[in-house]
């Protein structure tokens, strides 16, 4: 289905003019049969009239109808320029009457990537069949699979790796893990796919350069830090990374010990950024740390210690650190990174003025600024700095007495509002009391007020007292029209239920408000509140605290203070641990069930401090127990661990708790 084209555009040697002659010689490769010879003739014979040496554009396509299928043509081209000076050229080709695909590795033909990458390379199997349209997509891999075998070689350089194996289960894929290729090595991969029913086979392939991965250089603590005169400080660019340092191979000498790479060079240099007014130069006015056997200062290390002198006050410089990491010779990486350091002056503004006496020699006696007072007898002798700092102490004796009246005034304040909210406003609230007393007893309505303190709640007035038990429902609808009471306060105690229906539905009737004391059953600690239950109204004996928003905030405050406190004694955990599994054997911790709220059981944690089998031991000790009931205890039990007692007289098992 294909047309194969021959294309002599690129042909040279004829000086831009057109060539004097072509010849065409087409043979069928290790055959003499008749057919095949007669349809190499046709096929010279054509060529003949398509292409003239004045008509090479466009190239000439030979049809496939005129070829016989797996039948090798072998086409011999015969060009002659205008100083008859010829060349030949040779082309072979073959009609294939079944599939079969081209491989294509997907990506560049070049292509780089770093050691720290892992490396996967996938091929398609385009151009499949004559029955397909042009433009059609790819087909599936499966249906390509059919007498197709496929396989991979890797060249290092020019050295075959035989032993190298795809990570990948699919054969079309090679897959290789990060830190197996080499910095600096360009790899080719080569994929050869072979038909075994043609004895037909294509080879396509890519080169891979293997790129050293740039050093990443760090300086703990930020890239602007701060520090005042005086200071001693470091800056540590320890944390550098080179990712090709990483699973580096085992390399060892011709006695086989392992050679240990070189750790990489670092280098500090400083300047100064401000100011710049009045200065020639750069110079770093930042002191690095003095080594007095070399007499040099020390700036070739990961970690560098330096100093704020006096005359760095007021001062930012910029510290660089480079570093050549020279673990492979053929590989030397290089890196930076920068600080700004900035240093603080003396308090009190007269800083500057000091720096300046100081680093030109002048002989200073003494420098008082507002609270500031700096005594220096010369230039090379040391000088000391007292500082007074004072602020208004009559802000405490005034703190105090404010705090006290603003909560005395919330609190007052608050009481009012109780006393007055059940007059609903500025109203007075009128009340029938009915009561349930004991039988055969007069009510007493004087107990019951005091009871509810209504004697001290000016917004309410008592217009009724009766007694619930000989009162009919007529009766109270009458005390209601005549008092023109708006509230009846119902005390059940002692009194049947019946008749509190009764007078709450005459309430409703009259459109009055009842309110029902809680007062049936005597509790000793249980606080009565009210609530609904699925829509129901439900009285709530509680003996637990009631759900607020204090106890939302201790709770809160316990989580946060929680947190914060394991983050404190995180180090001291984390040593008990390693302490714990390396004294003996068993878990870090010891768990039991406890009851919390509402009786909600939950696992508490504490460190183990004795042997795992100590509950089997128990029985065995039974007979040393101090202690009577269910409680178990031996003043010095065999079953504590070295590192148990330890824990505990400190009392370090109980901080997961």
């Amino acid at each position: 289905c294909a047309l194969y084209t021959i294309d002599l555009t690129s042909s040279q040697g004829n000086c831009g003019r057109l060539f004097s002659s072509i010849a065409f010689n087409l043979t069928v490769l290790l055959s003499s049969n008749a057919t095949h010879v007669s349809s190499a003739k046709k096929i010279q014979k054509y060529l003949y009239k398509q292409l003239t040496v004045a008509s090479f554009w466009p190239p000439p396509s030979i049809p496939t109808s005129m070829m016989l299928p797996n039948v090798t043509y072998i086409l011999d081209v015969n060009l002659c320029n205008f100083l008859k000076k010829c060349g030949r050229g040779f082309k072979q080709f073959t009609m294939m009457d079944t599939p079969f695909p081209a491989p294509r590795i997907l990506g560049a033909p070049s292509r780089s990537v770093y050691r720290t990458d892992a490396l996967e390379l996938k091929s398609v199997l385009p151009q499949v069949g004559c029955n397909r349209q042009p433009g059609a997509p790819d087909l599936p891999m499966a249906a390509l699979m059919t007498n197709l075998t496929f396989g991979w070689i890797v060249y290092e350089g020019s050295i075959p790796r035989y032993r190298w194996k795809s990570l990948s289960k699919d054969k079309t894929i090679f897959k290789v893990a990060p830190y197996v290729l080499t910095v600096g090595v360009t790899y080719t991969f080569a994929l050869t796919v072979s038909n075994s029913f043609t004895l037909r086979e294509a080879t396509t392939t890519v080169k891979v350069y293997v790129m050293p991965a740039p050093i990443t250089v760090g300086i703990a603590g930020g890239n602007m830090q701060t520090y005042r005169v005086g200071d001693r400080f470091t800056l540590d660019a320890g944390i550098t990374w080179n990712p090709d340092r990483q699973n580096l191979p085992i390399i060892r000498d011709k006695w086989g010990v392992p050679i240990t790479p070189p750790p990489p060079l670092y280098q500090w240099s400083c300047k100064l950024i401000y100011p710049k007014k009045d200065r020639m130069n750069d110079e770093c006015l930042i002191s690095f740390e003095y080594n007095a056997l070399t007499s040099q200062h020390i700036t070739n290390q990961p970690v560098a210690t330096l100093f704020a002198t006096i005359a760095s006050a007021n001062t930012i410089s910029e510290l660089t650190v480079s570093v050549v990491d020279t673990f492979d010779k053929t590989l030397n990486k290089t890196g930076k990174a920068t600080v700004q350091v900035r240093v603080m002056g003396i308090i009190g503004g007269s800083g500057v003025a000091l720096a300046n006496l100081v680093k030109f020699g002048q002989p200073v006696t003494t420098i008082t600024a507002p609270k500031l007072q700096i005594v220096k007898q010369n230039t090379d002798a040391d000088f000391s700095i007292t500082a007074k700092v004072e602020f208004a102490r009559g802000l405490l004796f005034l703190f105090a007495p404010l705090m006290v009246g603003v909560l005395w005034v919330e609190e007052e304040l608050i009481a009012r509002w109780r006393r007055g909210g059940m007059a609903g406003g500025s109203a007075r609230r009128r009340l029938i009391l009915l009561c349930g007393g004991t039988e055969g007893l007069p009510v007493d309505s004087q107990a019951l007020e005091r009871s509810l303190g209504l004697k001290d709640l000016p917004s309410v007035k008592v217009v009724a007292t009766l007694d619930i038990r000989k009162l009919t429902p007529e009766q109270l609808a009458e005390q209601l029209h005549l008092t023109s009471a708006n509230a009846v306060v119902i005390s059940p105690r002692q009194a049947p239920f019946s008749l509190i229906e009764q007078s709450i539905q005459v309430c409703e009737l009259e459109g009055v408000d009842v309110w029902l004391m809680a007062d049936f059953f005597q509790t000793r600690i249980s606080q009565t509140t009210a609530d609904e239950l699925n829509g129901q109204p439900m009285l709530v004996f509680s003996t637990g605290p009631l759900a607020s928003w204090q106890s939302i905030g201790k709770g809160l405050m316990d989580r946060v203070g929680s947190f914060l406190i394991l983050i404190a004694v995180f180090p001291i955990m984390l040593l008990t641990a390693i302490a714990i599994r390396l004294g003996s054997k068993g878990p870090v911790f010891f768990y039991q069930q406890r009851a919390g709220l509402n009786g909600h059981p939950f696992r508490m944690y504490k460190f183990r401090t004795m042997v795992t089998n100590a509950e089997q031991l128990k029985q065995e000790l039974a007979s040393l127990n101090e202690m009577s009931g269910p409680v178990f205890k031996i003043t010095k039990d065999p079953r504590i661990t070295p590192i148990g007692r330890f824990l505990r007289k400190w009392s370090i098992d109980e901080l997961p708790q």
